[in-house]
């Protein structure tokens, strides 16, 4: 026999609708159902339980857990309530009790879903065991229907969460676009800067070489010198060279402030002579010895405009630190190397390195080692950016005389 304690521990907080058309069978089974249930109705037939089955729905808004029922009653039988309770509540746990054991009957229930039959006069073990299997699949519907409830809200709630973290996300992300933007532009406001205060200085010479002629020329004729074709031509050839070289500068100015950022296959080597006339005036003022090795003919995949904002960083980086420890021997070296898998740029100097407590953050925006007034800290943090987009590497490493820094560019993907 089943122990009433593991009964009771299912079946305490089930409600219970007992149709029954006998009245003194009806209220002594109601007396011991109310032993083992939360609640129990009575009904007398199958008309009056089908109306306190849907009272009871409209009252507290969920069906009774079980009902127990009769077959033969007057105006409604339990057949009819049975398939009447059935196209309310496809999912109503119905028990039988009846005195009809005959086949085409039990057919019938069988028909209708019921699995639980006891038959009149009802044995007290019978009862208990059909009340614990019922009760117990009941109690575990609940329990399965409860996680799945609660696993559904957790559900709901992560959705909702990752879309507020994913509005968060693309917020921040738009934000740090919109500084990198911003600070790209600031860089490349201070390089413009720089790129006119050189090309000033650098058009003084060829500019002055051809006032020198000019001058040179008019003061023979004013005084009776002759001026000879020979004399001519020479002048002449002297000025478009100057003038080539005036071009020359110019052009590379302009190209480097386009905001064309298309990739291109190009011969690195030029590219980094290109920006080396740029910097002509501050190399030669500053009495930079710089050297190009490696492959004149390696070709890497680069938007060349973004790549010079590169080089002119690194160099005046350099340039800066010749001066602040008072290097005397000042020499880059840029090394052209192909790796199996894109261009390895090592742009080496020897102005004294940089201390290992801050190599790691030179990278990071706004960190600058210079004294305040005298820089941004957007330089080395740009140049990331831009060797990032490209899909390569910047990094920096100490030797013996100074710092070098590495850029890996892949093969074109």
């Amino acid at each position: 026999m089943i122990n009433l304690k593991d009964i009771c521990k299912y079946t305490k907080d089930l409600d219970v609708l007992y149709v029954e058309d006998e009245e003194t069978l009806r209220n002594e089974n109601i007396a011991l159902f109310e032993d083992f249930f939360e609640k129990v109705d009575g009904a007398v037939n199958g008309t009056d339980g089908l109306r306190k089955y849907k009272e009871f729905y409209k009252k507290n808004g969920f069906y009774y857990d079980i009902v127990i029922t009769d077959i033969n009653m007057p105006s409604m039988g339990g057949h009819k309530l049975i398939e009447e309770l059935h196209d309310i509540n496809q999912e109503q746990h119905i028990v039988v009790i009846s005195a009809y054991s005959e086949s085409s009957r039990l057919i019938t229930l069988i028909d209708q879903g019921i699995e639980s039959f006891i038959l009149k006069p009802v044995k007290i073990d019978q009862l208990l065991h059909t009340f614990y299997k019922v009760s117990k699949h009941i109690q575990n519907n609940k329990l399965a229907d409860k996680h799945h409830k609660c696993t559904e809200a957790l559900n709901k709630q992560l959705e909702e969460s990752n879309d507020i973290l994913n509005k968060k996300v693309q917020q921040q992300v738009k934000l740090v676009r919109e500084k990198d933007k911003m600070l790209f532009q600031q860089s490349k406001l201070a390089a413009m800067g720089e790129m006119i205060d050189a090309i000033a200085h650098q058009w003084k010479q060829p500019l002055s070489i051809v006032a020198i002629q000019t001058s040179m020329m008019r003061y023979n004729l004013n005084n009776g010198q002759v001026i000879t074709e020979n004399d001519i031509l020479t002048v002449s050839d002297e000025i478009d060279e100057q003038v080539n070289l005036l071009v020359e500068t110019i052009d590379e100015f302009r190209k480097f402030f386009r905001t064309n950022i298309k990739k291109e296959n190009v011969p690195i080597n030029q590219e980094i002579k290109k920006v080396l006339l740029l910097l002509k005036n501050t190399i030669k003022m500053n009495s930079i010895q710089i050297d190009i090795l490696g492959d004149e003919n390696l070709c890497v995949y680069i938007a060349p405009n973004e790549f010079k904002h590169i080089i002119i960083n690194l160099v005046n980086n350099s340039k800066d630190a010749f001066i602040e420890n008072e290097i005397n021997d000042r020499k880059i070296f840029f090394e052209l190397l192909k790796e199996d898998k894109g261009v390895l740029i090592k742009v080496k100097d020897n102005a004294g390195g940089i201390p290992e407590a801050i190599i790691d953050k030179i990278f990071i925006a706004n960190f600058t080692t210079k004294e305040d007034g005298k820089g941004t800290g957007i330089g080395l943090y740009m140049s990331n950016l831009i060797v990032e987009k490209m899909g390569g590497k910047i990094w920096a490493e100490n030797h013996k005389d100074g710092v070098c820094f590495n850029i890996f560019i892949p093969n074109e993907l």
